[in-house]
């Protein structure tokens, strides 16, 4: 223990990078790896030059680039975690180097953190592009190479300067402004040569902007000169800008350090409380930021991918609201419990069966999901192809896949070959791809497979690419085919949270006729009250003695030990009475 304490006093600067790397590196694994893994589905690295070209065409396509390549490894677990923490390692070595150039003792060590903080905190927001991460390590290593040009001639510095800051925006984007902003802020508290000419660098870095907006490389103006460029869409991105902003104040402090004779214990006790702010600024900000629900929604998705329907059921708890509710719902038909637990949780309008109306890429996938678990294949390869349309890479692999299945199973076997192209030229989802190439042009072996020979068996006479009358379309499916039992599931749900009397009758009816198992007792409580326990009517309808004589203690006044996720409390929540 003496020792251990001995070496932190001897060696704060290392200690404190090393613990606190360890810190943001945990921070990331337990708190972030969902948002990591979904970075990989909209960051997807195609192994081709032409596509590699185009996004460096395009003002910050080489921070795109490296993102992607990076991020392809998220597949795997606990990749992501490692690599973020090495990239803010690397960030922090760097930014420290630099301000070594002004101050060397080890006061700031642990303030270096800072930006970082909310580098990590930019990774809440699913509509964030890992490309700022990257963009702004580029940038520190850039900047720290520049400092490195101090003592060389002022023409050479400059013109390299003036090169770079060019050459930078169009590379990793208006990330570039920090480092020139940065290398004026260095040049001007180093006192170096002719320091005043660096301010040319601004017009270097603003004029390659301003030819990216005239040329339609950005979409305005705003993109081009703010952190809006590493984000889908308008967001606010003001964690992006303290970081930014945070970064070009260090330099100023170590000044300021610089002309304040501290002795060596206040410098290393300056250093530990820097690190315990940052830590507290950290935990302080990410309660702000943190949302439950918008966790809730990205490990929603991730075990829908894995298709880990006993976990997407245990993020719920019966009774709370339940955002996105349709992967829960998909998660219970899967295990065939949609309707036995149906009122355990608190389901919304029946519309969000689907999560039709959502606007979002993570909204459309998750429409397409349900619909393909329908059969309702077209309906699934619209919002795929909308959740691509979103994605900031162009390619959704996951987007793909289920356009890819739609498309071989209707005969448009090139438009599958084009997307099978795609992800053919990817390192996780190669193999998959060459497995889907052995059905082009083979109906038969289309006709054979399992789940692809299914798809029209599982629609009715005509798939419609958008979904229009709900509980139309589900019944249109159900009849198509009795056996799809989760498109039956759905339909029986939609039937019970509608109040559709009529309906239910005729599925009653239909049911009986076309399916051996018992209809679920959720609706048996339905037809129950329907028959007002009339016991002719129930018989006909399929209702149990058990249900009946469950409705006849309701009737007396006696509640059966399962009321609160029977149909009858939910009658009754609607003004229903019995």
């Amino acid at each position: 223990m003496k020792n251990a304490l001995k070496l932190l006093i001897n060696n704060p600067k290392t200690i404190i990078f090393g613990l606190m790397l360890i810190v943001v590196g945990l921070f990331t694994q337990i708190n972030q790896a969902p948002y990591l893994y979904l970075l990989e589905n909209n960051n997807l690295f195609i192994y081709d030059w032409s596509v590699i070209a185009e996004r460096l065409a395009i003002p910050g396509g080489g921070a795109y680039l490296i993102a992607a390549f990076l991020t392809q490894f998220f597949h795997l677990p606990f990749v992501g975690a490692i690599i973020t923490t090495l990239c803010y390692g690397l960030i922090v070595w760097g930014s420290y180097q630099i301000i070594r150039k002004l101050y060397k003792g080890p006061a700031l060590s642990g303030l270096a953190f800072l930006p970082i903080v909310f580098l990590l905190l930019s990774l809440e927001n699913s509509l964030y592009r890992y490309q700022g991460h990257i963009a702004f390590l580029l940038m520190v290593l850039a900047l720290w190479v520049y400092t490195s040009l101090m003592d060389k001639p002022w023409w050479m510095k400059w013109l390299i300067g003036v090169i770079a800051s060019s050459l930078l925006y169009w590379f990793i984007g208006s990330a570039a402004l920090v480092f020139v902003l940065g290398a004026i802020l260095m040049d001007i508290l180093c006192l170096t040569p002719k320091w005043y000419l660096s301010i040319l660098y601004i017009p270097a870095s603003v004029v390659m902007g301003v030819l990216a907006y005239q040329y339609a490389a950005v979409a305005d103006w705003h993109t081009a000169f703010t952190p809006l460029m590493y984000y889908d869409m308008v967001f606010t991105y003001y964690f992006q800008l303290y970081a930014w902003g945070l970064f070009l104040l260090l330099p100023i402090l170590a000044i300021l350090l610089k002309y304040i004779p501290f002795k060596a214990s206040i410098q290393r006790f300056i250093a530990v409380v820097g690190a315990i702010i940052t830590c507290y600024i950290l935990m302080s900000f990410y309660g702000l930021v943190h949302t439950a629900s918008n966790e809730k929604i990205a490990k929603q998705q991730y075990y829908t991918e894995q298709q880990d329907w006993e976990a997407v059921i245990g993020l719920s708890n019966p009774g709370e609201p339940v955002n996105f509710i349709s992967y829960l719902n998909l998660a219970l038909a899967k295990q065939n419990q949609l309707i036995d637990k149906l009122f355990v949780y608190n389901q919304q309008p029946p519309m969000e069966l689907t999560g039709r109306d959502a606007e979002t890429r993570t909204g459309l996938m998750m429409a397409a999901y349900v619909y393909q678990s329908w059969g309702c294949h077209a309906a699934a390869m619209k919002n795929a192809f909308d959740a691509n349309l979103t994605t900031s890479g162009d390619y959704h692999p996951r987007a793909l896949q289920l356009m890819i299945q739609h498309n071989l199973a209707m005969g448009a076997y090139e438009v599958a070959e084009k997307y099978i192209s795609f992800l053919e030229k990817t390192l996780f989802y190669r193999q998959e791809a060459k497995a889907y190439r052995r059905f082009l042009h083979h109906p038969e072996l289309v006709k054979a497979d399992k789940w692809l020979g299914n798809i029209n068996k599982s629609i009715a006479h005509e798939d419609s690419y958008l979904v229009s009358l709900l509980g139309l379309n589900l019944s249109e499916i159900v009849h198509a085919n009795p056996q799809n039992n989760i498109a039956l599931q759905f339909y029986q749900a939609y039937l019970l949270l509608t109040l559709d009397w009529q309906f239910m009758e005729e599925y009653a009816y239909w049911h009986r006729a076309n399916r051996e198992e018992p209809l679920p007792e959720r609706f048996q409580e339905a037809l129950a009250s329907l028959a007002q326990g009339d016991p002719e009517r129930c018989k006909a309808y399929g209702v149990g003695e058990k249900v009946m004589q469950h409705y006849r203690n309701l009737q007396s006044g006696r509640m059966p030990s399962h009321y609160g996720r029977s149909y009858w409390k939910y009658l009754y929540d609607h003004g229903v009475k019995f």
